[in-house]
């Protein structure tokens, strides 16, 4: 996982906020914080709920304008690799 930060940080310099379980600095569960807004959480929906885990990474290249991706999960390191998949997705279709 580490490897992967540092590969997310070095694509996104000062452009990288991590945010884990801030749903229950407000006593909610992760399905009461999901069920707000369910097609936000995308496919992990589920599985956040079901492990009350709410991992949200926000990140954007600096070098190049674009838009932040935003990855939610329930594993950090997944989430990191979601990111960075994003990423390299966007920089392949500016390439063409």
């Amino acid at each position: 996982m580490k490897k992967l930060l540092k590969e997310l940080m070095k694509l996104c310099p000062g452009r990288v906020s991590i945010e884990i379980d801030r749903h229950k600095l407000f006593n909610e569960s992760a399905a009461q914080v999901i069920g707000r807004k369910p097609s936000e959480y995308g496919d992990q929906a589920m599985a956040m709920s079901a492990y009350n885990t709410i991992i949200r990474i926000e990140a954007a290249p600096i070098n190049k304008p674009m838009p932040p991706v935003v990855s939610y999960h329930y594993d950090i390191e997944l989430a990191i690799k979601d990111c960075l998949n994003q990423i390299k997705i966007w920089q392949q279709q500016e390439k063409r």
